[in-house]
């Protein structure tokens, strides 16, 4: 490598190819390139922009900046295929370009090494920023963090992907007891909705399904396979106060498709939702037939057998005909589900 004080001074185009020692066979014509680069650029000396010159040995060996430079390149290229990688790449590389470009300023006094160093410093540096920034701690509201804890922490969801989700919503929806928050029929299927805090009542055709509580969906059937045209089939029904997260379907379906595992573990929490309403279903529909084939005059009782463990033996649920007026109806302190748990026990998957 040529030093600094080895540029020819006054040297022509012609010069250039004439220098001794240099393999003028395999050079182009000499005066096209620098007549065109000197004319756009006067000031800079392209003396040696086409010098090829035979190496006749090795010259001393360049100065500190120049082997710290290449030292800290060749740390970047041992960076991890990871996150955490890459930005250790990108930083490396920013104190390698740092590194050069002092050095083609100061010691080789080149402005072309100066450019290309601190162009290639201000790339890195700005990816570096950029994945600081998307990598810094997402913060969440009290509520939204429970969310995030209990239902999609544990199936490896980041806090930026859950943000993601929430950046979608269309609203959080406030209810009053007994306030009906889907219509059967009437409804149309455009939304999906997470309950926040307090309990509602899913029925169909004035009969009671099932319960929807705390961090449960409260349409999570309708989620696969039906489109946003048709309409609810079910009616729910708000129990006490209650808060849903509301987003709409098509919104989020087209958020998610972007994110392969965001998709696979949202489709996985509803249709957990879908199977813990169809063992409520089943619970209820058993204890609805055993009610039916109990006898409820005292007459039948079985030999040796009181009123008393007769009375515990009942279940613990409404009529059918009854039930989905006792609750609608504010007596809600006599109706409470014998089989069914209002709270998660599946194995996590």
């Amino acid at each position: 490598m040529l030093g600094p004080n080895a540029t020819m001074l006054n040297t022509t185009a012609e010069d250039i190819f004439l220098y001794p020692g240099a393999n003028t066979s395999s050079l182009p014509p000499p005066a096209t390139l620098t007549s065109l680069l000197a004319s756009l650029l006067p000031s800079l000396d392209y003396s040696q922009l086409l010098y090829q010159p035979q190496c006749p040995g090795w010259v001393p060996l360049n100065h500190v900046y120049y082997q710290v430079s290449n030292l800290f390149l060749l740390l970047s290229s041992m960076a991890p295929n990871s996150p955490g990688g890459f930005l250790f790449l990108r930083a490396m590389l920013v104190v390698s370009s740092s590194f050069c470009t002092v050095w083609g300023c100061h010691v080789a006094c080149g402005v072309d090494i100066t450019g290309w160093s601190s162009i290639l410093a201000v790339v890195n540096m700005a990816w570096c920023v950029q994945t600081v920034w998307r990598g810094r701690t997402v913060s969440l509201s009290q509520e939204m963090e429970g969310v995030y804890q209990q239902i999609f922490q544990h199936l490896k969801v980041t806090r930026r992907q859950f943000k993601t989700l929430l950046s979608v919503s269309k609203e959080i929806r406030k209810l009053s007891p007994k306030e009906r928050v889907i219509e059967e029929k009437l409804s149309r299927v455009d939304s999906l909705s997470l309950v926040l805090t307090g309990r509602l009542l899913v029925s169909q055709a004035g009969r009671a399904l099932h319960l929807v509580t705390q961090n449960q969906f409260l349409d999570s059937p309708e989620w696969f396979g039906v489109t946003t045209d048709e309409y609810f089939q079910v009616t729910v029904t708000a129990l006490e106060e209650c808060s849903i997260l509301v987003w709409h379907r098509d919104k989020i379906k087209l958020e998610i498709m972007e994110d392969a595992h965001l998709h696979a573990v949202l489709d996985h929490v509803v249709g957990r939702d879908v199977v813990r309403k169809l063992m409520q279903v089943h619970n209820i529909n058993e204890e609805l037939n055993l009610s039916r084939s109990v006898p409820e005059s005292s007459d039948n009782l079985s030999i040796g057998e009181d009123k008393e463990d007769y009375d515990d033996k009942k279940p613990m649920i409404a009529k059918d005909s009854s039930l989905l007026t006792t609750i609608i109806g504010g007596d809600l302190s006599n109706w409470r589900l014998g089989n069914i748990r209002e709270t998660e026990d599946e194995t996590i998957v």
